[in-house]
C-alpha cells in the first residue's frame, strides 16, 4: 500500500472518531462503509489480567465504520455512575499512518475518570497509550496528557515517554478534543488539547517528544523511526470510567451486526429488511450513490445536539421502520434511475452499530430493438461505471428471460437466427468487478419481419444531404434515422409516406466537413426492417476546373474535369462574354471517367460562343466554372494532285500540300464515291497501303486537316489503282505427307506469315512465318482438304492475305507388319480445326480459327476445337513434366464476349492419358486456366442423356456493362469501395443441341484466372471479389497481387464460376487501437473474409462459437454455399445454416456422434487446428502430419487424440501457435481477434493471399 498525506489521513480518522460519538442525527462527514464487520478476537494486553480487543481484518481504516461500545450495559455516554461503567471506541486504522488523531470525549468526574487511546505496531506488537488524567492532589487541579509505552513481552512494564500539564483545564460533563500527531520525518510526536465547543483553542500542549533517536535510548520506544510511524495501526478509545487503563475489563462478546438485505428493488421504492437487534426499534436508514462519499439519512428521526448536558445519547424517533417477529423493514420511496447504483446502510441506533451496507444497481435505460429480416439490433444507453454489459431474452413479456449474450463492451448487440413474425422480448444488465450484474432493465420487445431493406443512396451539397430509396413492397412509411456518433446512436429525424417508385429525403442545417451517418427504416407499422448504412460528408459542389474548349468546323469541343461528389453536368452557352447563359447540353458521365467531354455542334464559323458548366447531383447545381471562349472555323480544302500507284501487295499514294493543314486523313473503299473508311492519319503528303488484297481495286482520296476538323470536300480528288494478284502454289510430298508453298517475292517485305485453314477462305491460323519464298508444313491434316495464304510483313505491318492455294495431303501408307501408324482418318467435320504449335521454349499452342457471332445486342467472337485437333493438342503434352502439360488457347478478337467450345468426347479421353492437362485461355484481357479434370464430362453427358460425342463444353468469358455493370459499381459505392478492374463474368456450360447443364462446381479444384489493372495496387486494402447478382453483395475471392512496370497482376482462385472484378476497400475499427491483431484484423476485414461487430467496432476479444468459425472459414475459401444439410441442430432457417452445411459438405467439419454441430458452443483452440488443417488440405496444400509438435508443449497429454495429428500439422505449418512457449491450451477458447489471425495465417500458407 502507497503511503498516504497526512492532510488526508489527518481528516479521514478525526471524521471518523468524532462522527462515531456524535448522535446519530447530528450532521457529520461521510462515512465509508463495507461489508466487513468481521468477527471480533481477544489479544493479550499490558495489564495483568485484563485484556484488550481488537478487529481482525486486513481491510484498511478507511473501509471500516466506528462505533461505540457499552461495557456495563448503560446506554448513556456520560453517567454519573463512575465506577461501573466504560466505553470504548474501536476502529482498525491504516495499515500505515503518518498525521494527527482527533478524539473527542467528555468526562462526568475529571477528578476519577481518564480518556486516551491506544496505538499498535503492527510489526512487533508494541503497544502505545495517549491519556488524559486530573491530578486531583495538585491544587489547583492539574490536567495531564501522558504516553506511555508498554513492550508486547512485557505486560506490566510500562515506560512514560513524555507528559504535559495544563492548569485547571478539564471540567465536567463537557467536550474535549485530545489530539496526538505522528510527524516520520522529523520522529517526534505532538499532542494537544483543547475544547471542542469553542472556536479557539483553549489550551495547547508542547510537544511531549521533540526528538528520540532510532533505537529509543532512554526513552524506552524501540523502532521508533519511519517503520514505526508507517506500521502504527489499530487505534482504540477508552473514555468515561473509574478504571480506563490501569484497571479496566472488557467483555467477551459484543452485539454484532444483522446483516442487511435488498428484498425487491422497482424504480421506485427499494425495500430493505434486516434482523432485529436486542429489541430496538429505532433505526437509521442512510443512503448513498458513492459509498466514499456522502450518505443521507432517509428516515426522518428526532436528533439531540452534542452539547454539555448530563445526558446525552443515540435514542431517538425513527420514521417508517416496521419490526415484527424480529425482522425489521424499510421501503424507501422516490425516483430511482436506470444505469445507476444506490447504497443502503442502517443503524441501530440503541448501539449505533452499521448493519452490513447492501447497494440496487438499475439496468441501463433506453433499450430499443429495431425489427430486420430474421433479427433484431439492440442498442441501450451507456452506463458509466459499466465493464461489460449481458442480454436476456423471452418469448413472452415478463416470462422467463434467459441470457442470450455476455460481457459485451459496448451497448449494442444484434440477435440473428430469428423467426420473422414472432414477436421477442428483450432486457439488458450491465456489471462491474464493484457491485457485479445490476437488475435487468426495463423490457423492450421487437418482431423481425421480412420486409426488405431499403436500398439508400445519397448526395452532399452545401450542409445538407440528400437521401433517396427504392419503394419497400409491404411498407407504409419510412423513419429517416441519422447518427453524429459515427453510428453508435441513432435519432429518427422524419417519417416519410411510402412513394410510387423512389422515396427522398433533404437533411439541411448541417456542418460543412462532418461525417453523418444515415439510415432509412421501412416499416408497416407492426414490424420493420432497416437499410445499409449510408456515411457522408456535406460539403458544396466545387464548379468543375480545367474547362478547355477548342474550334471544329461549326462545331466547339469542350473538355473538363470530374467533381467529386457530382453525378452529371450542365453545359451552357452565350454569345456575349459573362452572359447570359442557355444550358445547350446535359453530360452523365461514368463513375470512372477523370475528365468529361462534350461537342457543341451546328454552331455558326467565325463568331466566337463563350461556355461555362456546372456540376450537379440530387441536391444542388455548383457555381459556373470559368468562361471559355471558342470561334468555330470553315474546313481546309481537299488536297489536290492525289496519285496512286499500285505493285505487288501496296499502293503507293502522294499528293499537294494544303496551306495551314496540320495532317491528311486517308481513306480508302472499294467502290468509287462511296464506302469510304480511314485508313491512315499523317503529317506528310505520301502514304504507302500494304494492307491491300491482291487482284482488288481500290479508290483513295485525302482529306487536310487543322485543329482535327477534316475537309468535306474530299470526294473531289478521288483516285484509283489495281492491286496485282499474288498467287501462291501448294505441293504435296506422299512420302512424308508435307506440303510445300512458294510465291513470288513482295517489294519491302522482310518476312511472311503463313497461314492454313479448314475451309475456303478461313479462318486461317497461322503456323509459321519465314523471310523467303518458300515454306513447307510438315503437319498437314492429311487426307482432308488444306487452306493456305500467306501474308508479308512490311516495315512491321502485316500486309493482306494472298490468293488462297488448297490441297488434300496424302502420305504413303507403312507396308503392313512395319507397326506404323495413318496420322489421318478423323471422323471430324472440317469445322474446328485447329492446329499445334510449339514454340522454342516448348510451349505447346493451339491456332484456332475466329468467327464473329450475335448474342441478343451483344457482339461475340466465337473459337471451336474438334475432337482430333484437340487430342493432337494432347498428344503434344502428355509426356511433358507434371505442372507443364498445359495448352495455350488465345482467342484474339476486341468482342466483350469470348467464347471456346470444346469437345466432351476429347476431354474425356485426355483424362485418360493426360487428366493433369491445364487449358490456358486468353481471351478479353483475362488468362483462364482450366484443369481438365475440373470437367466431368461423362457425367455431363450421362445427366443430358446423350453420348460424350453430342456434347460440347462452352467456355463463355465476357466483359460486363450495362445495366450489371451500373449495379456492381453502385454496390461498391454504398460501401464505400472503389472498382480498380474491369467486371468479368466467367461461365462454362454443356451442351447437347438446346439442352444445357450449367458447370458450377469444379469438384474442389481451385481455377487460377488472371486479371491485369493498369496502376499498382495495394494488396492490403485491395481484393479480388466475386458478385452475386441476387443478393446485390461482394464475397471475397482468394487472391495474389503482383507489381510490375506500374501494373498490377492479380491471380483469383477458386473452384466456380461467377462475375469477379478488383476492389479497393479499406476497413478500421475504434476498439482495435492498440491492440496486438490490428492490422491482420484489418486486412482481413477490409477483404471481407471477417465481419465486423459493427460499423465501427470488432469486438476481438469476444469469443468466437462454431457456427462463427465455420462462416469465416467459407468465406475465407470463396466457396459456393449450399442449402442442404443433416445436422439435427441446424435449422434452415439458422443464419449459419448454409455456412455450416457448406463446411460439413467440403469435409471442413464433422460433428459430433449423436449428429448435431452444436453451432452456439464456444470454439476450442483444438477445434480451430483441425478445422484448419482441413481447410488447407481443402485448399490443396495439406500440412505435413506431424507427429511431435504437439508433444513439445508441457499440456499435450490435454490434446484430444482425434486432435493431435492436426494440432501437429497446423503447428509445423505456423498457422497456429501455443498461447506460450511450452503450452497449447488446446480446450481453451479462442477469441475474434485470435480466430481472425490464424485466418490470415491459414490463408497465407495456402497462397491464397499475399
Amino acid at each position: 500500500m502507497k503511503r498516504r498525506s497526512n492532510a488526508l489521513i489527518h481528516s479521514l480518522l478525526s471524521l471518523f472518531l468524532i462522527f462515531s460519538l456524535l448522535p446519530m442525527g447530528q450532521a457529520a462527514a461521510a462515512v465509508p462503509l463495507t461489508d466487513d464487520f468481521s468477527t471480533y478476537t481477544l489479544s493479550s494486553f499490558p495489564g495483568g489480567s485484563s485484556a484488550y480487543w481488537s478487529v481482525n481484518s486486513s481491510t484498511a481504516a478507511a473501509n471500516k465504520i466506528w462505533k461505540v461500545q457499552s461495557v456495563g450495559g448503560d446506554q448513556a455516554l456520560a453517567n454519573t455512575d463512575t465506577t461501573t461503567t466504560s466505553y470504548q471506541l474501536y476502529n482498525e486504522a491504516l495499515n500505515y499512518y503518518d498525521g494527527s488523531v482527533s478524539v473527542a470525549f467528555q468526562l462526568t468526574d475529571p477528578k476519577t475518570t481518564k480518556a486516551g487511546f491506544v496505538l499498535r505496531n503492527v510489526d512487533n506488537g508494541d503497544r502505545y497509550l495517549a491519556d488524559v488524567t486530573v491530578n486531583s492532589s495538585s491544587s489547583p487541579t492539574k490536567t495531564r496528557l501522558e504516553i506511555k509505552k508498554y513492550n508486547n513481552g512485557n505486560g506490566s512494564t510500562s515506560v512514560s515517554i513524555g507528559s504535559a500539564d495544563y492548569t485547571g483545564f478539564i471540567t465536567a460533563n463537557h467536550w474535549y478534543v485530545i489530539e496526538v500527531t505522528i510527524d516520520s520525518a522529523n520522529q517526534k510526536i505532538t499532542t494537544n488539547l483543547y475544547d471542542a465547543n469553542q472556536t479557539t483553542h483553549a489550551k495547547t500542549g508542547s510537544n511531549i517528544v521533540n526528538t528520540v533517536s532510532s533505537t529509543g535510548a532512554g526513552t524506552g520506544i524501540s523502532q521508533f523511526d519511519n517503520t514505526f510511524m508507517l506500521k502504527a495501526a489499530k487505534l482504540g478509545l477508552y473514555a468515561v470510567g473509574n478504571v480506563l487503563f490501569d484497571d479496566f475489563t472488557v467483555p467477551s462478546t459484543f452485539a454484532s451486526a444483522p446483516a442487511l438485505s435488498i428484498t425487491s428493488a422497482s424504480t421506485s421504492a427499494v425495500a430493505l429488511s434486516w434482523s432485529q437487534t436486542n429489541g430496538s426499534t429505532t433505526y437509521t436508514v442512510k443512503k448513498s450513490s458513492d459509498p466514499a462519499g456522502v450518505w443521507n439519512i432517509v428516515n426522518p428521526t428526532s436528533v439531540p445536539s452534542l452539547s454539555g448536558t448530563s445526558t446525552v445519547g443515540f435514542q431517538s424517533t425513527t420514521v417508517g421502520v416496521t419490526c415484527s417477529n424480529n425482522i425489521c423493514t424499510y421501503t424507501d420511496t422516490g425516483s430511482f434511475s436506470s444505469g445507476n447504483t444506490y447504497y443502503y446502510a442502517v443503524a441501530d441506533n440503541n448501539q449505533n452499530a452499521y448493519f452490513v451496507f447492501k447497494s440496487v444497481s438499475y439496468g441501463p435505460g433506453g433499450l430499443k430493438g429495431i425489427s430486420d429480416n430474421g433479427q433484431v439490433a439492440l442498442s441501450w444507453n451507456a452506463v458509466t461505471n459499466a465493464t461489460s454489459y449481458n442480454v436476456y431474452r423471452s418469448d413472452t413479456s415478463g416470462g422467463n428471460f434467459t441470457q442470450i449474450a455476455s460481457n459485451l463492451s459496448s451497448p449494442s448487440y444484434l440477435d440473428t437466427g430469428l423467426t420473422n413474425g414472432t414477436p421477442y422480448y428483450y432486457t439488458v444488465t450491465w456489471s462491474n468487478a464493484a457491485i457485479g450484474e445490476s437488475l435487468k432493465s426495463s423490457e423492450a420487445t421487437a418482431t423481425p419481419n421480412m420486409l426488405q431493406p431499403p436500398v439508400v443512396g445519397a448526395s452532399s451539397g452545401n450542409q445538407k444531404v440528400g437521401l433517396f430509396w427504392n419503394t419497400v413492397a409491404g411498407a407504409t412509411y419510412y423513419v429517416v434515422n441519422r447518427s453524429l456518433d459515427n453510428g453508435i446512436t441513432y435519432q429518427p429525424l422524419a417519417t416519410i409516406p411510402v412513394a410510387v417508385t423512389e422515396s427522398t429525403y433533404l437533411d439541411t442545417g448541417l456542418t460543412n466537413g462532418t461525417t453523418y451517418k444515415y439510415n432509412v427504416v421501412a416499416s408497416d407499422g407492426s414490424i420493420s426492417s432497416s437499410s445499409n448504412t449510408v456515411r457522408i460528408i456535406p460539403q458544396p459542389l466545387t464548379a468543375p476546373a480545367s474547362v478547355t474548349a477548342a474550334p471544329g468546323n461549326t462545331t466547339a469541343n469542350l473538355t473538363w474535369s470530374t467533381v467529386t461528389g457530382a453525378t452529371y453536368y450542365n453545359l451552357k452557352r452565350s454569345t456575349t462574354a459573362g452572359g447570359s447563359y442557355t444550358t445547350v447540353g446535359t453530360v452523365t458521365p461514368s463513375a470512372s471517367v477523370s475528365s468529361v467531354t462534350y461537342t457543341d455542334t451546328l454552331l455558326t464559323n467565325g463568331i466566337t460562343y463563350y461556355y461555362i458548366v456546372t456540376a450537379g447531383n440530387r441536391v444542388e447545381e455548383s457555381t459556373n466554372s470559368a468562361e471559355v471562349n471558342v470561334k468555330p472555323f470553315t474546313a481546309l480544302p481537299a488536297p489536290t494532285g492525289l496519285k496512286a500507284t499500285a505493285s505487288l501487295a501496296q499502293v503507293s499514294l502522294v499528293w499537294d500540300s494544303v496551306a495551314g493543314a496540320t495532317g491528311y486523313n486517308v481513306l480508302r473503299s472499294t467502290t468509287p464515291q462511296s464506302g469510304y473508311a480511314p485508313l491512315a492519319t499523317v503529317t506528310g503528303t505520301t502514304y504507302m497501303d500494304i494492307s491491300v488484297q491482291y487482284g482488288t481495286t481500290y479508290y483513295y482520296t485525302v482529306q487536310s486537316v487543322i485543329n482535327s476538323v477534316p475537309s468535306d470536300t474530299y470526294l473531289q480528288t478521288e483516285t484509283s489503282a489495281a492491286v496485282p494478284k499474288l498467287t501462291l502454289t501448294a505441293t504435296n510430298s506422299i512420302a512424308d505427307g508435307s506440303v510445300s508453298l512458294s510465291w513470288p517475292a513482295v517489294t519491302g517485305a522482310a518476312s511472311y506469315n503463313i497461314k492454313r485453314g479448314g475451309t475456303t477462305g478461313g479462318p486461317y491460323t497461322k503456323i509459321g512465318t519465314v523471310t523467303s519464298t518458300v515454306y513447307t508444313d510438315l503437319t498437314p491434316v492429311l487426307s482432308v482438304a488444306n487452306y493456305y495464304v500467306i501474308s508479308p510483313v512490311v516495315n512491321g505491318v502485316e500486309g493482306a492475305n494472298s490468293s488462297e492455294a488448297s490441297i488434300v495431303p496424302q502420305k504413303q501408307s507403312t507396308p503392313s507388319g512395319g507397326g506404323g501408324s495413318s496420322n489421318g482418318g478423323s471422323s471430324s467435320s472440317d469445322q474446328g480445326i485447329a492446329y499445334v504449335n510449339r514454340d522454342k521454349n516448348g510451349n505447346v499452342s493451339l491456332d484456332v480459327q475466329e468467327t464473329s457471332d450475335k448474342d441478343g445486342d451483344k457482339t461475340l467472337t466465337k473459337v471451336s476445337v474438334n475432337t482430333d485437333s484437340f487430342l493432337r493438342g494432347i498428344d503434344a503434352v502428355k509426356d511433358a513434366d507434371a505442372g507443364k502439360q498445359k495448352i495455350r488457347i488465345q482467342v484474339e478478337g476486341k468482342e466483350p464476349i469470348s467464347i471456346l467450345e470444346l469437345p466432351a468426347d476429347g476431354i474425356v479421353k485426355a483424362q485418360q492419358s493426360a487428366s493433369g492437362t491445364v487449358l490456358s485461355i486468353k481471351a478479353n484481357g483475362t488468362t483462364y486456366d482450366l484443369p481438365i479434370k475440373a470437367i466431368d464430362a461423362a457425367a455431363l453427358a450421362k445427366s443430358l442423356g446423350v453420348d460424350p460425342r453430342d456434347v460440347t463444353i462452352v467456355v463463355r468469358i465476357e466483359t460486363v456493362s450495362g445495366k450489371l455493370s451500373q449495379d456492381v459499381n453502385d454496390t461498391a459505392s454504398r460501401g464505400g469501395m472503389k472498382l480498380l478492374g474491369s467486371i468479368v463474368d466467367y461461365s462454362l456450360v454443356a451442351r447437347a443441341g438446346k439442352n444445357e447443364k450449367e458447370i458450377s462446381d469444379f469438384k474442389g479444384i481451385y481455377v487460377p484466372r488472371t486479371i491485369t489493372l493498369s496502376a499498382t495496387a495495394d494488396g492490403s486494402t485491395t481484393t479480388a471479389v466475386r458478385y452475386d447478382a441476387k443478393t446485390g453483395k461482394f464475397m471475397f475471392v482468394p487472391a495474389t497481387f503482383k507489381q510490375s512496370s506500374g501494373k498490377t497482376e492479380v491471380t483469383m482462385k477458386r473452384p466456380g464460376n461467377s462475375i469477379y472484378t478488383v476492389i479497393q476497400n479499406k476497413r478500421t475499427f475504434d476498439d482495435l487501437s492498440g491492440h496486438w491483431a490490428k492490422a491482420d484484423v484489418e486486412l482481413l476485414t477490409s477483404k471481407l473474409v471477417v465481419d465486423g461487430a459493427s460499423e465501427t467496432t470488432f469486438a476481438p476479444n469476444q469469443s468466437v462459437t462454431r457456427a462463427e468459425f465455420a462462416s469465416m472459414l467459407v468465406r475465407a475459401l470463396g466457396l459456393n454455399t449450399v442449402k442442404e444439410g443433416s445436422f439435427k441442430d441446424v435449422a434452415a432457417t439458422d443464419w449459419f445454416a448454409e455456412a455450416v452445411n457448406t463446411a460439413a459438405k467440403a469435409s471442413l467439419v464433422t460433428g459430433f456422434e449423436n449428429n448435431t454441430f452444436r453451432p452456439n458452443d464456444t470454439i476450442t483452440r483444438e477445434q480451430i487446428a483441425v478445422m484448419i488443417a482441413r481447410a488447407a488440405e481443402f485448399a490443396g496444400k495439406k500440412p505435413k502430419e506431424g507427429k511431435d509438435s504437439a508433444d513439445k508443449f508441457k499440456d499435450s497429454t490435454t490434446v484430444s487424440s482425434w486432435a493431435k495429428a492436426s494440432v501437429s500439422a497446423a503447428v509445423d505449418a505456423k498457422i497456429v501457435n501455443g498461447t506460450t512457449d511450452n503450452t497449447f491450451a488446446p480446450a481453451a477458447n479462442a477469441t475474434r481477434a485470435e480466430a481472425t489471425v490464424m485466418l490470415k495465417r491459414l490463408l497465407q500458407y495456402v497462397q491464397f493471399i499475399n
